[in-house]
């Protein structure tokens, strides 16, 4: 399986490295390619140590190695936390369905500035409930175009 972060590192590294050997199925989810970074990272640490080894034992041949991929984007997801800032939580508090005079409407407040416009149409704080009551007193129409806009 071709890893082109893993080639990437390779060349920057100024290393010759053995190819990359992934099992293991999975990925983390994201916008970016997580999942390779995590496989890449830790298949250049495997092969720099099968290097190691090879010139411990001084053979031609390194040791074969493999990288689970699996395993890799589970160690990315536990181990690595952001410096000087927290990840967000996956839903914003207040983002979900509500009920108003005539219709439902899904409130997406996940952006800062999606919150932002609907508390501010809303005329409300960012409170579950504060929200709901707000909401229904609106007409749906007139909501969505108002927090569009």
């Amino acid at each position: 399986m071709p890893y082109a972060i893993y080639d990437e590192m390779r060349a920057a590294l100024n290393i010759d490295l053995a190819e990359l050997r992934v099992v293991g199925t999975g990925s983390l989810a994201s916008a970016f390619p997580t999942t390779e970074l995590a496989t890449a990272s830790m298949g250049v640490a495997g092969a720099c140590l099968a290097g190691l080894v090879r010139a411990d034992k001084q053979s031609e041949t390194p040791p074969e190695f493999q990288v689970d991929r699996r395993l890799a984007s589970m160690w990315f997801a536990w181990s690595l936390r952001p410096h000087g800032w927290e990840v967000p939580p996956a839903m914003d508090p207040i983002a979900g369905d509500y009920e108003g005079r005539d219709g439902w409407i899904r409130l997406h407040t996940k952006a800062p500035h999606h919150r932002k416009a609907a508390l501010k149409v809303l005329g409300c704080t960012s409170d579950r409930e504060a929200v709901a009551k707000a909401v229904a007193r609106c007409s749906i129409d007139d909501l969505e175009t108002d927090i569009v806009a």
